[in-house]
């Protein structure tokens, strides 16, 4: 991959398109597919104020607290992470945590690594972990409503999408919105850390999913979010603050 290219894109368009073939996902798609089969009631047994840790946990279409989607989002979440001990994950994600999660956490380090480098940031590895949105979208009967996700800003450094992405996602760009082209390969959102530790001088991408008759069938979509630790010391504007101190703030912009 060419990194010098990718820093430039995500400065000018806030997204890149690698040349990185996307990885297969058949292992993480059959998780979440297998955990939406159970009950609705064991599902919120596993609900993000259950999990205790930040994102963590379920969040179910309508939810009016989920901390990351909007009641009006058509889409159910589950989101893993580094930083809970996978014996509290469901027993679907227990494979996947124990075998692919690292390996595929390791080789975006190594990215992510080579991006921080062009960009000038000073935060550390040490200071960054990976957590995994996995969103199912269920079939529409009928399309009540323009979007599927709503518009937002991810609260990452930077998100990536190990395994491609569709034709259903748009970006705004000076005010207009855009679609994304469906891709393949690898691709790069840039996240409102790295526009609060870049100091604005790259924006974070907002976007959103979009509904339309020929999408309202089933979808699922995988993104990886680099995020700090909980012991992470972030320079903003010369003043330090921590993961907590960041994630409140991620959030008030909702």
């Amino acid at each position: 991959m060419n990194y010098k290219e990718a820093a430039k894109m995500l400065v000018e368009k806030g997204f890149y398109h690698s040349n990185l073939k996307a990885w297969p996902r058949e292992h993480i798609s059959r998780a979440m597919l297998q955990f939406m089969d159970r009950p609705m009631t064991e599902r919120l047994a596993f609900l993000q104020k259950e999990m205790n840790s930040v994102f963590d946990g379920y969040s179910y279409q309508g939810q009016a607290d989920s901390l990351n989607q909007g009641a009006e989002d058509m889409v159910h979440t589950f989101v893993i992470s580094e930083f809970t001990e996978k014996e509290v994950f469901p027993s679907e994600w227990q494979v996947y945590l124990s075998n692919e999660f690292k390996s595929i956490s390791d080789q975006l380090f190594q990215i992510e690594n080579e991006l921080i480098k062009q960009l000038n940031l000073t935060i550390k590895r040490v200071d960054l972990g990976h957590m995994v949105s996995c969103n199912f979208y269920p079939a529409q009967g009928e399309i009540s409503n323009k979007l599927r996700l709503s518009e937002h800003p991810d609260v990452s450094v930077f998100t990536i999408f190990p395994f491609g992405i569709d034709d259903q996602l748009e970006y705004e760009e000076n005010g207009e919105w855009k679609p994304l082209l469906a891709s393949n390969n690898l691709v790069i959102f840039s996240g409102y850390l790295l526009e609060t530790l870049s100091n604005g001088k790259v924006k974070a991408l907002n976007h959103r999913v979009k509904n339309i008759e020929e999408a309202c069938q089933e979808r699922l979509s995988f993104a990886f979010f680099t995020i700090p630790n909980n012991e992470a010391k972030l320079n903003v504007n010369g003043n330090t603050i921590n993961a907590t101190n960041y994630f409140e703030s991620y959030l008030a912009l909702f």
